[in-house]
């Protein structure tokens, strides 16, 4: 669309404005005046009209249409220049003033006529082919005896017409001088308005552009006051928007430079966006990286499939990626979904955690654990062998016999500790992972069960198998078998009531459930419970034979299953532990 100037658009409509209101004075000017003549020359004829009937009516009395030709050459020549016509009842011309009646064509059809003939008078203006200007017509009728006469007389408004376009043409000389002086006007009053406003818009141009100290000039129209306060107060209230993010992005930039986390933003195409001083480091970016695809940068399958992951889902995520860079690398990856006002994706904040030295850690406690269990577990057997042969074949005394009993017990239970850490240690190897086979789920319940149905009887509890449905599941089945009994040895343990075991299907899962009606478990302990040695009652865990260990094993078998573990409980009444394994 084309913009005109508004210094265009005042000029133009200033100017139009005069046009329009000279041409309207005209019409109007010129109308008023041939009205007022017309009127004046309508009184005017009448008279002669009148006058001139008289004169007809002595005529035409003396009973011959000849005598009228008089009276037409009696008014031949008259000082009002008005040419009088005679026409009887079938219309046809008696006499003209001007021209000969013979050759005059029948009058009857002529307006003036007939109005005349039934009205009594009749006038009208037109253009006359005889005379051949516009000429003003006024009849009257005439009875003479039975005969009927129309007496018309006719003037030339051609006076009028010169007088006309006389003011015509003063009315457009006047019109081009208003043209001139409104041209002037309009000029100064559009420049006086577009000057400011010119000047305004250089200013907010430049506001624009990053001059927000700029100072505008008081242009004195009021109107334009109002834009300038209030582009003066946006310009204010930007400033102070623009410090306030500049700060905000310097404190941002200092958090993430100091966060030894790698931290790295891409758009909806994987293009990289930012990144920190730890991504650039362990990534080896630049900006030089800025606005490229992150594939062609980072080179790693994992990390590519994780992004993708994230776009199809458009949910936060988080994995584990191992050998970038390094084959014994270690990274949790963390990627968050950056959303517009209408809730689309248009990009992911990635955040890598380096756990490699953690990972080194844990595989160096493993084994170290493995290694020293395995060391203790020959002279432990040896003790706990030599202590049954003198307790069993050697005659002592009371005394001596309870110590030996007691360094049998504490045997025994320093053997059951190393050999939950070798399973423990084994578990976090996951070196059953690759040998998961579909199992009955019946079946290895009933297994659990028949485990713990010996100790079970020696307490007078129960052991009460619910609703198990029968369906396969995806599990390595001595160690779901061992969580399982650990979960239902711990509910003998800690409870004195019978036990129940249930099971159900959820979606692509099954949660089997252990249930007891012992003291319960405080909610703020739900966590620490699962902890290698952790114990509530560290005195009634130790009397009761536990080792810590328990529901640690649990936990990681779960883990290993690729479900978890959960717990519900509450004082006074007693708690329920789930495991969560997937269905075939």
């Amino acid at each position: 669309m084309h913009n005109r100037k508004y210094f265009q658009l005042v000029l133009a409509s200033m100017l139009m404005i005069s046009v329009i209101a000279t041409i309207s004075s005209g019409v109007v000017i010129s109308t008023f005046m041939k009205k007022r003549y017309l009127s004046s020359l309508s009184d005017s004829m009448a008279s002669r009209l009148e006058i001139a009937e008289s004169l007809f009516r002595v005529l035409g009395k003396k009973g011959n249409e000849g005598n009228l030709s008089d009276f037409c050459k009696t008014h031949q020549k008259n000082s009002e220049n008005i040419r009088y016509t005679i026409v009887n009842s079938t219309g046809t011309v008696v006499c003209d003033t001007t021209h000969s009646a013979t050759q005059m064509d029948n009058h009857f059809n002529r307006k003036e006529i007939q109005e005349a003939f039934l009205r009594g008078t009749g006038k009208t203006t037109r253009y006359s082919a005889t005379k051949k200007v516009d000429m003003y017509y006024m009849a009257r009728k005439v009875l003479i005896g039975q005969k009927k006469y129309v007496l018309r007389g006719a003037v030339s408004l051609d006076k009028i017409n010169k007088e006309i376009n006389k003011i015509y043409l003063r009315i457009f000389l006047t019109g081009l001088g208003v043209l001139f002086f409104a041209g002037i006007i309009g000029t100064v009053v559009s420049l006086k308005i577009t000057v400011p406003l010119k000047n305004l818009s250089d200013d907010v141009e430049r506001l624009s552009s990053g001059y927000l100290d700029l100072e505008m000039e008081n242009s004195g129209i009021y109107e334009l006051e109002i834009l300038r306060n209030s582009i003066d107060k946006m310009a204010e209230d930007l400033r102070d928007k623009i410090h306030t993010a500049i700060s905000r992005r310097n404190e941002l930039e200092t958090i993430l430079s100091s966060m030894s986390e790698m931290v790295i933003a891409i758009d909806h195409n994987e293009k990289i966006m930012s990144f920190n001083d730890s991504a650039s480091k362990h990534f080896s970016l630049n900006k030089n990286h800025l606005e490229k695809p992150i594939r062609s940068v980072i080179r790693n399958h994992a990390i590519h499939q994780f992004i993708e992951e994230i776009f199809a889902s458009t949910m936060d995520s988080e994995t584990e990626i191992e050998g970038y860079g390094d084959a014994f690398s270690h990274f949790i990856a963390r990627g968050r979904c950056l959303k517009n006002s209408e809730d689309e994706l248009t990009g992911i904040v990635l955040v890598f955690s380096d756990v490699t030295k953690i990972k080194k850690l844990e595989k160096m406690r493993r084994n170290f654990v493995a290694n020293v269990s395995h060391e203790l577990k020959t002279p432990l057997t040896s003790i706990r062998g030599y202590t049954e042969t003198v307790l069993n074949n050697f005659n002592m005394d009371e005394k001596a016999a309870g110590f030996l009993a007691k360094t049998l017990s504490a045997s025994n239970r320093l053997s059951s500790i190393i050999e939950d850490l070798l399973a423990l240690s084994r578990i976090e190897e996951g070196e059953s992972k690759t040998r998961m086979e579909k199992e009955e789920l019946t079946e290895v319940v009933r297994e659990a069960v028949d485990l713990c149905e010996a100790v079970a009887l020696e307490k007078s509890i129960e052991i009460k198998t619910g609703e198990i449905p029968v369906c396969q599941i995806m599990a390595h089945r001595n160690l779901l078998v061992q969580a399982i009994s650990n979960l239902i040895s711990n509910a003998i343990r800690y409870s004195e009531k019978d036990i129940n075991i249930e099971a159900v299907i959820n979606d692509k899962t099954v949660e089997i459930s252990v249930t007891d009606q012992g003291d319960g478990i405080e909610e703020k302990y739900h966590e620490r419970i699962f902890e290698r040695f952790y114990r509530i009652d560290k005195a009634r865990s130790r009397k009761l034979g536990g080792t810590g260990l328990g529901l640690a094993i649990v936990k990681h078998i779960s883990l290993l299953h690729g479900g978890n573990v959960k717990i519900k409980s509450s004082p006074g009444n007693g708690s329920t532990f789930t495991i969560t394994v997937n269905m075939a």
